[in-house]
């Protein structure tokens, strides 16, 4: 029986080689990697991690290395990133401690940061859990890159704001970025601008906090002022909510930008 990483592979006509190791083997890996002839530098290890700021984050790292968490703090932006407890993971994932897939976890959570080690750019092909404990798959390291968008600069964050004088304030922003309070009030006029509460973005967006869509929003309010940071001009393709927690939409920039009339500023620290 297929796993659901596998079917939706299937599904979409991407190639992969499945892998089943038995408890005996899965106790001594890297040797049935050997007898396998598998380069165990582009076996993929997934680590759930929280930040302080970030929330969820999905590193992929080679399964003999480890973790630096000063160099993954530098990326996220957070000042602390951990390992959460296993019911945390459960949770967040969908997947018990040891199954972890990130084309799994991606298709739940688009939303997240996914951070893939540097090594794996010289890696022909991959190897990583199909969501079930002794059950991986081999795949072109190119069909991973599509079906995981992994470059965080093309994943926005869509942030409510109050202005003291604007009102409410969209903007969207790269999911590994901060807002800079400073650039924004520049832009909108405003001597003040920070979060209000969740109860005022709910009436203002009509969004709970997490489902926050810059293109619903603009189509029930289109008053708003709405800023997207700079950086997206260079982008082909973005990645958004749609509207619901857990779900989010790929759609050209282009596209984008003749849906909501928004204004290109610098906003992030």
């Amino acid at each position: 029986m297929k796993t659901k990483v596998e079917e939706y592979l299937e599904k979409e006509r991407i190639s992969y080689e499945a892998l089943t190791f038995n408890q005996t083997e899965l106790n001594d890996f890297q040797k049935i990697l050997k007898q396998k002839q598998i380069d165990q530098n582009s076996v993929c290890k997934t680590l759930v991690l929280k930040g302080n700021k970030t929330g969820v984050i999905i590193a992929v790292v080679p399964l003999s290395e480890h973790l630096d968490y000063k160099k993954t703090r530098k990326i996220s932006g957070d000042h602390k990133v951990g390992f959460p407890g296993m019911d945390f993971v459960m949770a967040s994932t969908g997947y018990p401690h040891g199954a972890n897939t990130p084309i799994g976890i991606y298709r739940k959570h688009p939303d997240y940061l996914f951070l893939v080690d540097a090594s794996f750019k010289e890696k022909q092909m991959l190897v990583m859990s199909s969501g079930e404990i002794g059950r991986s798959i081999k795949i072109a390291r190119t069909d991973f890159e599509k079906i995981v968008p992994f470059d965080q600069n093309s994943v926005c964050k869509t942030l409510v704001l109050k202005g003291n004088k604007t009102g409410v304030i969209i903007a969207v922003v790269p999911l590994s970025e901060h807002l800079d309070y400073k650039k924004t009030r520049k832009i909108s006029g405003d001597h003040k601008v920070g979060f209000p509460g969740m109860d005022f973005v709910m009436a203002s967006t009509g969004y709970p906090h997490g489902a926050n869509t810059p293109i619903g929003i603009y189509r029930k309010h289109p008053d708003y002022l709405f800023l997207v940071d700079a950086s997206f001009k260079e982008k082909q393709m973005l990645v958004m909510s749609s509207g619901e927690i857990g779900r989010s939409i790929k759609i050209a920039r282009t596209d984008f930008e003749k849906i909501v009339p928004f204004t290109y500023a610098e906003l992030v620290e």
